[in-house]
């Protein structure tokens, strides 16, 4: 979503590829999809190309949380994320230092949203690493990304409400 996308950031013109352009800060993308509350269960699925030093969030933000300065996905309360080294943040704090098995430059991360329950948790196909956040307001949310390495990069797969089963959407963009 290049309205909320950090300068540094650049996108790829089919919206599906964030790639850390500029020197060593945080910065911040939503995709154009957003969830509304009570409307289900969202799935997306991350491939993280390029994490040299596992400074790559994946998460959530609010609809007022800012994307312009060099922040990232849970410096405010507006975010929740999970950062590579396993450490979970919301609102500038470390909330869980230990969650799941960690990612860098290869992994491929299923992150879902219960707008629902209120819940975001994250999984990998191997392993399910249970809820991570609870309590998430019933507010608009957007799926968000965070690099702080020059040369980072992510792909979003797919982006999608989904049931029982995964379902799969091509035209989603960052």
């Amino acid at each position: 979503n290049n309205s909320r996308c950090h300068p540094n950031l650049q996108i790829t013109s089919d919206g599906k590829v964030a790639t850390h352009q500029g020197p060593k800060l945080w910065a911040t993308v939503t995709t154009s999809k957003v969830f509304e509350p009570n409307t289900g269960v969202y799935e997306w699925v991350v491939r993280v190309d390029k994490c040299s030093k596992g400074h790559v969030f994946l998460g959530i933000l609010t609809a007022d949380a800012n994307t312009d300065r060099d922040s990232y996905v849970g410096v405010d309360r507006g975010g929740w994320g999970l950062i590579g080294t396993r450490s979970l943040w919301h609102n500038k704090s470390k909330v869980v230092a230990d969650y799941g098995t960690g990612f860098g430059s290869g992994s491929v991360i299923n992150v879902r949203l219960n707008t629902n329950k209120g819940t975001l948790s994250f999984h990998t196909q191997d392993a399910d690493w249970g809820v991570a956040f609870e309590n998430i307001p019933k507010q608009a949310i957007f799926p968000a990304f965070s690099l702080h390495e020059k040369d980072d990069q992510i792909s979003v797969l797919f982006c999608s409400k989904v049931e029982a089963d995964t379902a799969y959407d091509e035209n989603d963009k960052v």
